[in-house]
């Protein structure tokens, strides 16, 4: 009856610190939840007041629009001729910043104008890879592969335009060896392009498949 009620005695004790030591934890955990969010706002709130600074001019992307290809096809046409509208547009891809960074980099004043020039950069690619599919799929495969893979040399992160290729690469005819270099970088580039999208595992599983698949 002692060694029961001592058995007894010593859960309860041991139950007492798990649930103390849970508290701890939890205090612990909201009071830096809250140095963090406190931290936050006052970085967001001084950042509404910085100063407007001009974006460098190296800031814009500068394409090369002889890159598109003229085929003589009419859908092809309609898409290429959006594309060239980009021509006249200012592009720079942001995806690496906040708000808050831009705020302190540019100033608040010119996010609304950021926001533009990143909108054209997301319909920009959006337009590429559309232009490349459908080469693809109009049999223009050379064509294709070289569209896509300008637009990724560039930082895109579409997952569409590097399962297309891994479509391209395996069925092109190209050297075995080549094939697994060229599936080698574009893992590479997805790892660069892609690593704050929900989609890289994704392309990356199916990269390695074809790449276990030839070897």
């Amino acid at each position: 009856m002692m060694s029961l009620s001592w058995l007894i005695s010593f859960l309860f004790f041991i139950g007492g610190l798990f649930i103390i030591g849970m508290t701890t934890k939890r205090s612990i955990l909201k009071k830096s939840k809250n140095k963090a969010s406190e931290q936050y706002w006052a970085r967001e709130h001084a950042a509404t007041f910085s100063r407007r600074k001009d974006l460098p001019p190296d800031s814009f992307i500068t394409i090369d629009f002889a890159v598109y290809p003229i085929v003589d096809d009419e859908e092809c046409q309609q898409i290429y001729n959006k594309l060239m509208l980009f021509k006249e547009r200012p592009l720079i891809n942001l995806r690496e910043f906040s708000n808050v960074e831009l705020k302190e980099r540019y100033g608040t004043m010119q996010l609304e104008k950021l926001s533009y020039y990143e909108q054209n950069f997301i319909e920009y690619m959006n337009t590429s890879c559309k232009y490349g599919k459908l080469l693809l799929k109009k049999g223009y495969l050379s064509e294709a592969q070289e569209v896509l893979e300008y637009i990724l040399s560039i930082g895109c992160d579409l997952s569409q335009v590097y399962l297309t290729l891994i479509d391209i690469y395996t069925t092109a005819q190209m050297d075995y060896n080549d094939i697994l270099v060229h599936l080698k970088k574009l893992r590479e580039l997805a790892c660069t392009n892609m690593h704050s999208t929900p989609y890289l595992k994704k392309v990356i599983l199916g990269i390695d498949k074809q790449i276990d698949y030839l070897t």
